[in-house]
């Protein structure tokens, strides 16, 4: 997989969780805590760790910014 994506499995579904959360983020009301156990991350500092790894901002920020 990763010649085919150039990422590890788990990269790549990292990243298309996040991309779900900065939707809903955008998107939607739902509090911050209930998008990451939406998305399938396993703890809320998980997510914050991945989601500003991944898009430079912690989700507070990006939904702020992006509104």
């Amino acid at each position: 997989m990763k010649r085919s994506f150039g990422c590890t499995p788990l990269e790549y579904l990292t990243r298309h969780r996040v991309e779900q959360a900065k939707q809903l983020l955008v998107n939607t009301n739902e509090p911050i805590g209930t998008i990451a156990e939406e998305t399938g991350f396993g703890s809320f500092p998980y997510f914050v760790r991945c989601f500003s790894r991944h898009t430079g901002f912690k989700p507070k920020a990006f939904r702020i910014r992006y509104r």
